[in-house]
């Protein structure tokens, strides 16, 4: 139960970012207090936030499905939610900002990583 909670809820937090990225990419970096424009600003939020995002949500997904998966997909969950939270406190370190969505990503971001860690251990 606990892999594919651990699969499902990194599959849905990718997905849901992925889709707000990929439909409203200028609004949804607005949430996190950023703006980007200019020539291909909004083409290159979709591609790499929602395209990224999507592409890791579907190889969960897939790996959810398929019991000998599950080990990959917890792997995945760990690198990708494990580097976002280094990348992350490193940032936050380094540049002395913080914000309450800052704060709830990093939240995420490690409680996720902990979470396939933890399933990864009991599998």
């Amino acid at each position: 139960m606990l892999v594919k909670s651990t699969l499902f809820l990194a599959a849905l937090g990718l997905a849901g970012f992925g889709l707000a990225f990929l439909l409203v990419p200028v609004q949804t970096l607005a949430l996190a207090g950023l703006a980007m424009e200019g020539i291909g600003a909004r083409t290159e939020l979709r591609t790499f936030y929602g395209g990224l995002e999507l592409g890791l949500a579907g190889l969960l997904l897939a790996c959810l499905r398929d019991r000998r998966r599950h080990r990959d997909g917890l792997w995945l969950v760990l690198a990708v939610f494990g580097g976002l939270a280094a990348a992350r406190l490193l940032g936050l370190a380094l540049d002395r900002e913080w914000s309450t969505f800052l704060g709830l990503a990093l939240a995420t971001e490690l409680f996720l990583a902990a979470l396939a860690a933890l399933a990864l251990r009991r599998a």
